[in-house]
């Protein structure tokens, strides 16, 4: 498994995946992830479901270390909610859209993967992403621009159990250690001929994160180059909320 460990695919292998929910805010709740082993320990990885819709997004992981003794990693990536990329919405419909909101979304995170025993596994991760919302909206007599922003910054912790060679068990959990959202806007309006009113604010908003944890538990099934993972999510968050009943996954992938 390579996308909830340091571990990538090995140099020309490809694996073409299908999913819904997932444990990540990036996968807008389904994914058909296309993953290729580019060499150098480099895998590169794209949501096509996302891109199908006009959803512009990639994905690259470096594992810079391999060993018997463990392995380390580092991903990165980037999703762009562009509403001009629509080509299922009408031109008025993207035109309007395009010029009053796009959204983008830069997760990264720094990944190890350590043998506990000989049927055990141990992942560690730290992962931060920045989000931005940017837009603005006029008319004759006002005009306003600006930006909402989210940081969050997360730990992560996942143990794998072989329990035959073709079943594996994780258990994992995420918790939050930082969370703010950032605002940056201006605005102006006339209020009489000649008179004008603006205001401009620029603000970091730190959230009250206790308890904002979520657990993962899934089970996965092996047979030659398929893997399938079924699983739930309890505590599924979004900076300062979660959903608090368990929501189940499911997630498959074939290799070539």
């Amino acid at each position: 498994m390579t996308d909830q460990t340091a571990h990538v695919l090995p140099e020309g292998r490809l694996e073409v995946g299908a999913g819904l929910v997932g444990t990540r805010v990036e996968n807008l709740g389904v994914s058909l992830p296309v993953r290729y082993g580019a060499g150098a320990g480099v895998e590169v990885s794209a949501n096509v479901a996302h891109l199908a819709l006009g959803v512009v997004n990639a994905q690259a992981e470096w594992e810079f270390h391999e060993s018997p003794n463990g392995s380390f990693s580092l991903r990165a990536g980037v999703l762009w909610l562009n509403p001009e990329f629509f080509w299922w919405a009408s031109d008025e419909q993207r035109e309007a859209l395009g010029d009053a909101v796009e959204v983008l979304l830069v997760p990264v995170e720094l990944l190890t993967t350590l043998p506990v025993s000989s049927g055990v596994d141990a992942t560690l991760s730290v992962g931060y992403t920045h989000a931005a919302a940017i837009g603005g909206l006029s008319d004759d007599s006002s005009h306003a621009t600006g930006q909402f922003g989210t940081r969050d910054l997360v730990v992560g912790g996942q143990f794998t159990f072989v329990v035959t060679p073709k079943v594996a068990l994780n258990l994992g959990a995420q918790v939050p250690v930082w969370a703010a959202s950032h605002v940056n806007a201006s605005g102006e309006t006339e209020i009489a001929p000649g008179v004008v009113v603006g205001v401009v604010t620029d603000e970091l908003i730190e959230h009250d994160i206790s308890g904002l944890y979520t657990v993962e538990f899934s089970a996965i099934v092996l047979r030659d180059d398929l893997w399938l993972r079924i699983g739930l999510v309890q505590n599924y968050r979004f900076i300062t909320g979660t959903i608090p009943f368990p929501i189940p996954t499911i997630d498959m992938a074939w290799r070539f």
